[in-house]
């Protein structure tokens, strides 16, 4: 039985963004070399991530097998992608998801065997309307949801 954490929101909101710093930030604080398997999406020019991270420390002091995937916008390759974690054997999953529609019904088909927690991405609006600061605001969103998704992990 795994932990599923699912970061949802609507597309081009930072969830990838959010779930390669987050990868960043294990492997940094595990001492980790990175070993990132990266994925190009021609449809969005985004890099995606697949990575299995074994050996993360808990906060409790446990060690699990983490996997992550940054690439949640097709339901046949998110499942697949879950399907592969699990067949390795992982812990915790961190995977991100649409607000509706196929990808989540995709990540609920997992709901029998597993725990799954759905967490909203939060995204920055300039409310200020200042000229070149909404990358950088939504920037550190992103930076805090990785540490929220952490913390909420366990990790």
């Amino acid at each position: 039985m795994a932990r599923i954490y699912v970061l949802q929101g609507a597309g081009n909101k930072g969830k990838s963004i959010t779930l390669i710093k987050l990868c960043i930030n294990l492997e940094i604080k595990n001492n980790i070399n990175p070993v990132h398997q990266i994925m190009y999406s021609p449809s969005n020019h985004v890099i995606d991530i697949k990575v299995i991270l074994p050996n993360i420390r808990t906060q409790n002091g446990g060690i699990v097998t983490v996997g992550i995937t940054s690439h949640g916008d097709d339901h046949i390759r998110l499942k697949k992608e879950i399907n592969d974690f699990l067949t390795n054997n992982c812990d915790i999953i961190f995977c991100p998801c649409h607000l509706k529609g196929s990808t989540v019904i995709a990540v609920n088909s997992f709901r029998r065997n597993n725990t799954i927690d759905f967490t909203q991405q939060v995204i920055q609006n300039n409310t200020y309307n200042v000229p070149n600061t909404n990358n950088s605001m939504q920037n550190n969103c992103n930076d805090c949801m990785a540490c929220h998704l952490i913390d909420k992990a366990g990790l």
